[in-house]
C-alpha cells in the first residue's frame, strides 16, 4: 500500500496588473418603493461593515435610492412582479454598484444639470452624477444595467470623472463651497421631506386597514396630510348626489358647513370643482378671517367622477407647497377615493344582502298565506292561481268550507311590496279568518276588519283592497262585499256575464264604515271569477286585459266552450302568459274560479 501524498498548501494568489480583490454583496427584490427603501438600508449596513466612513455611507444610500427609484418609475404595471438586482463590490480603493432591471428603461442624457427648484424630474440623475466617480448605463431589449463607481475617501471633495481638474492647493474655492453646500442642503431637505412623505404613506396604508369608520379614516388621513405638508388647518368634503357636499373631516378649527358658501375655502373649492384642477392659496386669496397665507385646494376624482375636495392651509408659511407635497396630497386623495368606493361597494353589498333576506322572508310569509289545496265541496269545482310580479307581492286568497254545503272566499291586495306588505297581508288574513260567526253577512266581515286594521294601516300609510263572499249550494245564492276591490264576474249558463262591483272604499281609509252585501243567483252551470287588478293592469305588456270589461267579454266567450273549472283555469293562464318571454309582469296576478256543476259529484 503506497503512502499518502504529502499535504501541500495552495499557492498564494497572484494579482496581475489591473486586477483587484474585493468583497461582494447582492440583493434581489420587486420594483416597489418599499423594496427600494429596504435595499438602500441593507446596502448601507453592508458597506458600514466594510469600514466605509459616514460620508460614503450617506452618499451611497442616497445614490442607490435614487437609482432604484428610476427602476420603479419606469416599470410598467403589467411587469410589476418582475425582480431587479443590486450588487455591490467593495475594494480598498472604491465601491462599484451594479443595478439590473427588466423595465423599458430610459435614455440617459448627455448632460445632467441641476433642475429648477419647482421641477420634480432630473434631480435623481443630478444626485447620482455629483456623488459618483463614474456612471455607465446600458439599455437593452431584455434588461438594463447601470454601473456606478465611487472612490472611497476619508474626507474632502467627491471624486467625479466629469469634473476632473488640474490639482490645486485648495479643493474648493469659497464660492464653490457655498454653492455646493446650498445645493446639498436643498437636496437633503427635499430628500428628507420625500422620506417623511413615503413614511407617512406607508404608515397610513398600514393603519387604513384597521379603520372601519369613514369619518375616522378621513380624519386620520387629514392629520397625516397636515403633518407632511406642514399645514395648520384643512377640510375634506365628500361630493354626494344632487350637487351637495358632506364635510368628512376638519383640522385646525376650520368652519365645516355642508355647503360651499360659508367655509374658509369655499371660493377656491368652487373654482377647483369648476376647472377640475388644483387651486393654489396665496396670502390675500382667502377671507382675512381665515388667516391662511398659503396652501392648496385639490379636487379628487375616481373614474372621471368627482369624489370630493381636499383643502389645506398654512398660517405661518407663505411659500407655495413643494411639488413633492402636492404629490403626497394627490396620493392620499387616491387612497381616500378608493376607500370611499370600497365602502360604498360594501354598503351596497350589505344592502343587497339585507334586501335579499327581506324578500326571502316576505316570500316565505306570502307562501304561508296561500292554501295548499282547495276544499272539496260536492257540486262545486274550485281552482286558483297567484303569481307575483316580483319575488314577493301583496296578494293573497283563501277558500274555506262554510257549513256543510258552501264555501267562504276572500281575496285581498295589500298596497306595496316586501316584508311590510306581506306582514300586513298576514294580519289582514288573520282578522278575516277570526270572525267566522259573521261569514253569513260578508259586509259585516269587512266592517269589523276595517275597524281592527284602521290604526295600523293609518300609521303605516297603507291600504288594502279586499273582497269576501259566501256561496251556498242548496239555495244557489252568492253574497259578496267588496272594499275597493275589482268587480266579481259571474257567467250564467245562458252566457250572460254579471258584475258585482265594489261597494265601499279600501280598508285603512276609514275606521267606521258600512259595507253592504250584494246577493245574486248562482245556478248550476254558472262560473264565478274573483281576481286582483294585476289581470287588468295597463302597464303589463304580456297578456293582461285592458280593463274588466274586456275580461268579462273573454269570460263570456270562453265559458261557453270551456268544460270543468280546470279547463277555464288553463285557458285564462294561457291568455295571461302571452308574450311572457319578452314582457315582465307589472303587478301580481291572482284569481279564483268557482264552477257550480250541473250534477253534484262525490267528494
Amino acid at each position: 500500500m503506497s503512502a499518502p501524498a504529502p499535504f501541500r498548501n495552495d499557492p498564494s494568489l497572484i494579482t496581475p496588473p489591473g486586477a483587484e480583490e474585493g468583497i461582494a454583496w447582492r440583493w434581489t427584490g420587486i420594483p416597489s418603493l418599499m423594496a427600494v427603501r429596504e435595499a438602500a438600508v441593507n446596502a448601507r449596513k453592508f458597506l458600514k461593515r466594510q469600514g466605509l466612513m459616514e460620508e460614503d455611507l450617506n452618499a451611497w444610500e442616497l445614490v442607490l435610492t435614487e437609482a432604484a427609484n428610476n427602476v420603479v418609475l419606469h416599470m410598467p404595471a403589467e411587469r410589476a412582479g418582475d425582480s431587479w438586482n443590486l450588487q455591490l463590490i467593495v475594494t480598498p480603493k472604491d465601491v462599484t454598484a451594479t443595478l439590473t432591471d427588466h423595465s423599458p428603461g430610459f435614455e440617459w442624457p448627455d448632460k445632467v444639470d441641476l433642475p429648477d427648484v419647482d421641477s420634480e424630474s432630473g434631480r435623481g440623475l443630478y444626485i447620482i452624477k455629483e456623488m459618483t466617480s463614474s456612471r455607465h448605463y446600458l439599455r437593452g431589449p431584455q434588461e438594463n444595467v447601470l454601473t456606478l463607481v465611487r472612490a472611497r475617501q476619508a474626507s474632502g471633495r467627491i471624486t467625479n470623472a466629469d469634473n476632473v481638474r488640474e490639482p490645486r492647493t485648495e479643493v474648493f474655492t469659497a464660492e464653490e463651497k457655498k454653492e455646493l453646500e446650498a445645493t446639498l442642503d436643498d437636496m437633503t431637505e427635499e430628500l428628507g421631506a420625500a422620506y417623511e412623505s413615503l413614511s407617512a404613506i406607508f404608515r397610513f396604508s398600514s393603519e387604513s386597514h384597521r379603520i372601519t369608520d369613514l369619518s375616522d379614516f378621513t380624519s386620520t388621513l387629514l392629520h397625516h396630510l397636515g403633518t407632511v405638508t406642514q399645514s395648520d388647518c384643512g377640510v375634506i368634503r365628500l361630493a354626494e348626489e344632487e350637487g351637495t357636499f358632506r364635510t368628512l373631516a376638519v383640522m385646525g378649527g376650520v368652519p365645516s358647513p355642508d355647503t360651499l358658501d360659508d367655509g374658509d375655502f369655499d371660493r377656491l373649492e368652487q373654482a377647483a370643482i369648476a376647472s377640475g384642477q388644483d387651486q393654489w392659496i396665496e396670502e390675500g386669496t382667502l377671507p382675512a378671517r381665515a388667516r391662511i397665507k398659503s396652501g392648496l385646494v385639490h379636487p379628487f376624482y375616481e373614474g372621471g367622477i368627482l369624489m370630493g375636495t381636499v383643502s389645506l392651509g398654512r398660517h405661518r408659511l407663505t411659500d407655495p407647497m413643494r411639488a413633492g407635497d402636492v404629490n403626497v396630497v394627490h396620493t392620499f386623495s387616491e387612497f381616500l377615493a378608493q376607500h370611499i368606493l370600497r365602502r360604498r361597494h360594501e354598503e351596497a353589498a350589505q344592502r343587497a344582502s339585507a334586501v335579499k333576506r327581506e324578500l326571502e322572508l316576505a316570500a316565505s310569509i306570502q307562501r304561508s298565506l296561500l292554501p295548499r289545496s282547495m276544499p272539496s265541496i260536492p257540486g262545486l269545482q274550485l281552482s286558483a292561481h297567484c303569481e307575483s310580479a316580483m319575488d314577493v307581492g301583496g296578494d293573497f286568497y283563501s277558500v274555506l268550507p262554510w257549513g256543510d254545503t258552501g264555501v267562504f272566499f276572500m281575496m285581498a291586495d295589500v298596497m306595496g311590496k316586501g316584508v311590510g306588505a306581506s306582514m300586513m297581508a298576514a294580519v289582514t288574513r288573520s282578522v278575516l279568518r277570526s270572525v267566522p260567526q259573521l261569514y253569513e253577512d260578508p259586509g259585516l266581515v269587512l266592517q269589523q276588519t276595517a275597524k281592527f286594521l284602521f290604526e295600523d294601516l293609518d300609521r303605516l300609510e297603507m291600504f288594502v283592497t279586499a273582497v269576501v263572499g259566501t256561496m251556498d249550494l242548496p239555495s244557489g245564492e252568492v253574497r259578496v262585499a267588496s272594499a275597493g276591490h275589482c268587480p266579481v264576474l259571474i257567467a250564467m249558463p245562458d252566457g250572460e256575464v254579471y258584475e258585482i262591483p265594489a261597494c265601499g272604499p279600501p280598508l285603512g281609509l276609514m275606521e267606521e264604515i258600512h259595507y253592504p252585501s250584494t246577493s245574486m243567483r248562482f245556478p248550476a252551470g254558472s262560473r264565478m271569477l274573483v281576481f286582483t287588478d294585476g289581470l287588468t293592469d295597463p302597464r303589463d305588456g304580456r297578456g293582461a286585459f285592458a280593463d274588466h270589461t274586456e275580461l268579462a267579454h273573454w269570460l263570456k266567450e270562453s265559458a261557453r266552450s270551456a268544460g270543468p273549472a280546470d279547463d277555464l283555469h288553463e285557458a285564462l293562464l294561457h291568455r295571461l302568459r302571452l308574450n311572457s318571454a319578452t314582457a315582465p309582469l307589472a303587478d301580481d296576478q291572482t284569481f279564483i274560479l268557482l264552477h257550480r256543476l250541473e250534477t253534484p259529484t262525490a267528494p
